[in-house]
């Protein structure tokens, strides 16, 4: 007995030392649908998922998506994209639809999460870089980037680069995720829109300097690659 209350106690040290050994601290506000957010004091009231999508914890980069697919696979490319129509083009979200927003059976959030959860819009994710402090932080097994509300709660975006083909394109520490929107969707509602015009969607990318500070861009990207997917929730 007194040899399994002594496991048990090491055990429970073991835990403990772990957690004080990380080094920033985690917000965690509540669940929806069995999913954790942070409430970031913004001033929309969105709540942000403290995981990715496919991820069962904050450090863990998760599943990768092409814009528009809600399921993960091995290799991104035009030809195997679901939405690429033969001879080019695309069969969706193209100049025939004019749809420039992800509905949502195409949401890679909303259907592996449900309950209201969806993939960040562009007003989204400048509206957390605009009332959040960031700071890079590099400590094994920790590579990411911690966003600071107004309110002092945190959350933790890890560095998860993005996938071209069969292999992940990192040639400096660097995330990208999907926005739900298409790169040119103020041009579907002129006469000369084309599918030249729905190549890219938005994505934000978060590229790290040589001394450590963090570099956010709007970036556009073709629909096939695999990025990740951060999730956000609008408050009721």
């Amino acid at each position: 007995m007194k040899t399994t209350r002594l496991l048990t106690l090491l055990a429970l040290l073991m835990i403990s030392a772990v957690s004080c050994n990380r080094p920033f601290a985690l917000s965690e506000n509540g669940t929806v649908n069995g999913h954790g957010y942070v409430d970031l004091g913004l001033p929309s009231g969105t709540l942000w998922a403290t995981c990715n999508v496919g991820a069962d914890t904050p450090d863990e980069k998760g599943e990768y998506f092409a814009w528009g697919e809600t399921q993960p696979k091995k290799e991104y490319n035009w030809r195997n994209y679901k939405y690429s129509e033969k001879g080019g083009g695309y069969t969706k979200y193209n100049e025939r639809d004019r749809l420039t927003e992800l509905q949502i059976g195409d949401d890679a959030a909303a259907i592996n999460w449900g309950g209201g959860w969806r993939t960040p819009t562009d007003n989204d994710w400048a509206e957390l870089l605009n009332n959040t402090y960031r700071e890079y932080i590099y400590d094994y097994p920790y590579c990411g980037i911690v966003f600071t509300g107004k309110n002092d709660e945190t959350m933790y975006l890890p560095i998860n680069n993005w996938y071209d083909g069969d292999y992940v394109i990192a040639r400096k520490p660097a995330g990208r995720y999907w926005e739900n929107t298409l790169s040119h969707a103020v041009l579907s509602r002129m006469p000369y829109y084309s599918d030249s015009d729905c190549e890219d969607a938005k994505c934000m990318d978060f590229t790290v300097t040589r001394d450590d500070k963090v570099e956010c861009r709007f970036l556009d990207y073709s629909r096939y690659c695999g990025m990740g997917i951060r999730p956000v929730h609008s408050r009721k």
